[in-house]
């Protein structure tokens, strides 16, 4: 089968490898779409994991299934939870299995990724994708789980004002869970100009452009005394430090994501803010995320900017570093 291996930093290989063969208790998926991840995207410009096969957003069709599999056949369509755990450790066994210690699956650990033809994979990653949602919409599925899981840590109840630092694909999909829980008031700062744009086609009462003078200013003009709820979905050191500001006394700031450098601000301890870390999501958030692209109510073309054969990878991901009107982009193997 055809795949795309990170040859070195900033530079992929479409390279023939051996299709995998599903053993007992698996299946094998022919991948459809599997999105561009901001994670694949760093590890691209780092080099970090060099050798590997990236790509964990997919939806597929099964092809084959393993002897002991029940209950999935040659043919259905589901998108694949690229995350496996433990099952044993303490936090498996306590609801909190997002902070396993001993997490594996897809572009991890060594596993292979989806920006390959297939993959194999085990029924409980298996959400079944419902007739009514398309294919390109199921790839969705992964960061709407990790947008849903912030947006729970938060707290955030119906009426409240939210700030939301950043409109990559994450921080959209938060606007977008915030604006159907009933949120007051929602406001988005991002600088790239389609994000913007999609933010405002997805409800925001305002995008504001970090680089504009004032932006600050006026952000606070709008909101009053702070959010109550700010969502830091980009990494960038700045945002970071500024989000506690733009929290009101007693608000909550929730972190999503892994690569943002921070430092401990003294507005946790003078206006009490309170600061959550978000990481991944729960298993049956997985599933819920499906259901939610099922229920609508979300505009998923604003979303989904950009399909791209496998052959266009090495493009793709040098558009994202600094993306225009890119939102998410899919590849298609």
């Amino acid at each position: 089968m055809k795949a795309a291996v990170l040859k070195d930093k900033g530079r992929f290989s479409i390279v023939d490898v051996p299709t995998p063969k599903p053993g007992a208790g698996e299946v094998l998926v022919k991948i459809t779409y599997c999105a561009i991840c901001g994670s694949d995207i760093d590890r691209f410009v780092t080099g970090r994991d060099v050798g590997l096969i990236l790509g964990h957003e997919l939806c597929g069709r099964i092809t084959e299934v393993g002897e002991g599999v029940a209950g999935w056949s040659v043919g259905n369509v589901v998108a694949v939870d690229p995350i496996t755990h433990c099952n044993g450790c303490y936090y498996c066994l306590h609801g909190q299995e997002n902070i396993c210690s001993d997490k594996g699956g897809a572009a991890r650990g060594g596993g292979q990724g989806a920006y390959a033809e297939y993959i194999v994979a085990k029924p409980i990653q298996l959400a079944r994708v419902p007739d009514r949602v398309g294919e390109k919409e199921a790839t969705l599925a992964q960061p709407l789980a990790v947008a849903l899981h912030a947006f729970r840590l938060s707290g955030m109840k119906m009426g409240d004002k939210a700030i939301v630092i950043g409109a990559g694909p994450i921080g959209l999909l938060v606007l977008a869970c915030a604006r159907l829980a009933g949120a007051g008031k929602v406001y988005v700062v991002e600088k790239a100009a389609g994000r913007k744009d999609a933010a405002a086609r997805l409800g925001a009462d305002a995008v504001l452009d970090p680089g504009e003078a004032n932006s600050r200013q006026r952000l606070l003009e709008q909101i009053g005394i702070g959010a109550d709820v700010v969502f830091g979905c980009a990494g960038d050191p700045q945002a970071v430090r500024g989000s506690f500001t733009l929290a009101r006394g007693g608000g909550t700031v929730v972190i999503v994501g892994q690569h943002w450098i921070s430092e401990i601000s003294s507005d946790i301890v003078d206006r009490e803010v309170a600061v959550r870390g978000s990481r991944a999501y729960l298993g049956r958030e997985f599933g819920e995320a499906i259901d939610l692209i099922a229920a609508g109510g979300i505009n998923w073309e604003t979303l989904i900017t950009n399909v791209e054969p496998l052959s266009n990878i090495q493009e793709a991901f040098e558009q994202l570093q600094e993306p225009s009107t890119q939102v998410k982009t899919l590849i298609a193997p």
